[in-house]
């Protein structure tokens, strides 16, 4: 309704910065409903989820590599290392979503000329799936609050960042979903590292 009544108003004013302020929060409102039925749906055990044998190497692959060119554009350094022929049963499309929310935090919470590096190993009937990025050191206790619905590290860097604190929450549900298990550890000093096991 909001959305309609913007166009009323653009058809017979004409555009301007209100409207498209007003455009931009209905979509931002949009997202945000969005994620929250896509977690409280996984967490019931109502989500559209199709289990299936599929390629993890292809999907962790076609997943993180369109962020180099996001991680190029920020002068931030951006590694993959995968594995071939790692194989997963389970939700292909969740799987990818999982792979594209921990490597978006990753690019969006590296430091300034930071690095980014998505690896993917496994042998035999385990895979596991790391996401790692420079930065602040987060304090031990913060680590599992990570996972937290709408928590967010820092309140204002995430408001420049758009996020809503749901992402991790997400990915935290794909993986229980799969019968698998994420952890957050800080890494040398001077960085974030999540960890997926499937």
């Amino acid at each position: 309704v909001i959305s309609a009544n913007t166009e009323v108003l653009e058809l017979t004013n004409g555009q301007n910065e209100w409207t498209r302020s007003i455009r931009n929060q209905v979509k931002r409102l949009g997202d945000l409903v969005q994620q929250l039925l896509t977690l409280a749906g996984m967490e019931e055990g109502k989500s559209q989820t199709v289990f299936a044998d599929f390629s993890l190497s292809d999907a962790v692959l076609t997943a993180a590599e369109p962020f180099a060119t996001v991680a190029g554009a920020q002068c931030k350094r951006f590694a993959l290392d995968i594995r071939p022929g790692l194989r997963l049963h389970g939700d292909e499309s969740a799987v990818r979503a999982l792979v594209s929310i921990l490597v978006d935090n990753a690019v969006k919470y590296s430091n300034e000329g930071g690095e980014i590096r998505v690896s993917l190993t496994g042998n035999g009937k385990t895979s596991i799936l790391e996401v790692y990025n420079t930065g602040d050191r987060l304090p031990q206790g913060d680590l599992s609050r990570l996972f937290d619905r709408f928590y967010r590290e820092d309140s204002s860097r995430s408001r420049e960042t758009g996020g809503y604190g749901l992402g991790l929450s997400i990915a935290q549900a794909i993986v229980a979903a799969h019968k698998g298990k994420i952890t957050a550890q800080n890494e040398d000093g001077c960085g974030i590292r999540f960890v997926v096991v499937f």
